[in-house]
């Protein structure tokens, strides 16, 4: 997300509206806080996807850009922050990182002073109920964050830059 967004509408570029920070604001807590399982609740991540999706709409609506960093493993959340994107008259550019799930799983387990809660337990999970969105591009990620980040420019510098990704 901070690799795409310099490069999104005006200076100085889009603004990131992460799933794990909103999160963490809902609940009052520094972001490198944990939370309980119970802010995972599908109805606190309702709550958080909407958010992500209204706010994405308002400052598109002002004419910045916008980076919608989260999991997208659910339907109606990837329908919805595209549908943001589509209300505000700007293109939408959704990207769908991969890695096997073992890659995946280590990732997850190596960070530290990051907003994720997500462990490899979690990871499993979502990758159980994921389904890479037909209209989004795909991205494998196993290149390393350097050429990842090349690539994701590169397809998103593609679309128009008013817009979000």
């Amino acid at each position: 997300a901070a690799a795409v967004a310099p490069g999104l509408g005006p200076v100085p570029g889009a603004r990131i509206l992460a799933s794990d920070r909103l999160r963490k604001r809902r609940h009052g807590v520094e972001p490198q806080m944990r939370l309980p399982p119970e802010a995972y609740r599908p109805a606190v991540s309702e709550a958080v996807f909407a958010e992500q999706a209204q706010r994405a709409l308002a400052i598109l609506r002002l004419g910045h850009g916008v980076v919608a960093d989260a999991v997208f493993d659910r339907a109606p959340d990837h329908e919805r922050i595209a549908r943001a994107a589509h209300e505000a008259g700007v293109a939408f550019q959704g990207l769908w990182l991969e890695a096997p799930a073992p890659t995946l799983i280590a990732r997850v387990e190596a960070r530290r002073g990051d907003p994720s809660d997500a462990t490899g337990e979690i990871v499993r999970q979502q990758l159980g109920r994921a389904t890479p969105v037909e209209d989004w591009r795909r991205l494998s990620t196993e290149a390393g964050p350097e050429a990842v980040c090349r690539e994701a420019r590169a397809m998103v510098e593609g679309t128009d830059r008013s817009g979000a990704a």
